[in-house]
């Protein structure tokens, strides 16, 4: 498709704004059509697409989408059990913070104060936003930090919902190669109950297939797992967290810290199967800690790094070939962190699990992993001693 010149190869438009459909005269309506979701749903979708100026496109490798030479927005309307929640997809790299249309707060039954969403819209957001991140998860006693927040939005497509001038919704889609990670799902509690979550669900979901991974993963909470179940996430393991200020000395085989990223890429694609290496580059940097394990042959056969929250220490990813190194691995960590740490653990590493415990850890909560599109997500390995985090896998 062409208009005014400009080639379109394809018009799939994903973040973005709640826009007025007065099109400028060199917009144009690519698609306009209308779907029943349920006895109580029906969604109305309109494409709309305009020229970029010359001076707006961007090359490919800074702005993967703009450098089409289109801004493709695509605005739906969804009629949900009597409110009305719209939002719109672009492709366009830009961000836009519109205006939420919302009720005024009122007190609910269990007397909690809650608010009527009219009008919502899911945006891309950026590395600029990670203060609102931050303040939006501990809101609801997640104890992110800007590093965590750093590390997502490097490695990861983050977006969220604005209203009453803050942040009152997120998520982010992890991408490694074609298979992706869905994390941070989170919504202000005075915003809760009122499909809020659902919505970005469906936007980051709409993100996977426009990228085409076919393999999607999660670590659930007791919250959100029904809203994935419906999605058609399935369960397909357990996350255990181990916690706590290690007690016991540890001694093991010698380690060294890992002196850059190109051998961890190259060992963990090859075990994983996919490639992690946005996460693994970004992590590296805000890395607190590093450990390595060589082979007889000098070649790196495991490793792990830690990074630092607001009150401990979190150790991962851990990766090694067998289960004496990565003990090796995390008894260099634990003896470089001077406080509490925590780890997660995949739940059949029950030997591994026996082992920290030994050292002064307590077993906390359990998780299930989720997954869409396979049965056994690719880093579900037996060289996975410990997730990168429970955003990551």
């Amino acid at each position: 498709m062409r208009h005014d010149g400009v080639d379109h190869p394809h018009l799939e438009g994903l973040l973005g704004a709640v826009v007025s459909l007065s099109a400028a005269p060199s917009s144009f309506v690519a698609a306009d059509h209308g779907a029943d979701l349920g006895p109580d749903r029906r969604e109305r979708s309109v494409r709309v697409c305009r020229a970029l100026p010359q001076s707006e496109r961007m090359p490919r490798q800074e702005i993967t989408d703009r450098d089409r030479g289109l801004r493709c927005q695509t605005v739906k309307s969804i009629e949900v059990r009597g409110f009305s929640a719209c939002r719109l997809a672009t492709g366009c790299a830009s961000r836009h913070r519109p205006s939420s249309a919302v009720a005024a707060p009122r007190r609910g039954g269990d007397g909690r104060l809650v608010t009527t969403v009219t009008e919502l819209s899911v945006t891309r957001l950026t590395i600029d936003d990670i203060e609102d991140n931050v303040a939006l998860a501990r809101e609801v006693g997640w104890p992110d930090t800007e590093s965590d927040w750093t590390v997502l939005h490097r490695g990861a497509i983050v977006v969220g919902v604005r209203a009453e001038g803050g942040l009152v919704g997120q998520g982010a889609l992890g991408l490694y190669g074609q298979a992706g990670t869905i994390a941070k799902m989170i919504v202000a509690p005075r915003f809760q109950r009122h499909g809020m979550g659902q919505q970005i669900l469906e936007v980051v979901l709409a993100e996977a297939q426009h990228r085409a991974l076919t393999v999607l993963g999660l670590v659930a909470t007791p919250f959100g797992r029904p809203l994935y179940a419906r999605a058609g996430f399935v369960s397909v393991g357990e996350v255990v967290g181990l916690g706590g200020v290690p007690t016991a000395p540890f001694t093991g085989d010698a380690t060294t810290p890992l002196e850059g990223v190109e051998g961890m890429l190259r060992l963990d694609e090859r075990w994983l199967g996919c490639s992690r290496e946005s996460m693994l580059r970004a992590r590296f940097g805000e890395a607190v800690a590093t450990a390595s394990v060589l082979g007889p042959d000098g070649e790196l056969c495991g490793y792990a790094m830690a990074t630092a929250q607001r009150e401990h220490f979190v150790i991962g990813p851990v990766v090694a070939e067998t289960e004496g190194r990565a003990r090796a691995l995390v008894g260099s960590i634990l003896r470089s962190l001077p406080g509490p740490v925590r780890l997660d653990v995949p739940g059949e590493k029950s030997a591994f699990r026996a082992w920290l415990c030994t050292l002064g850890l307590r077993e906390q909560k359990t998780r299930p992993e989720m997954a869409r599109g396979c049965d056994r997500l690719p880093w579900q390995v037996p060289e996975r001693f410990a997730l990168a985090a429970q955003a990551w896998g």
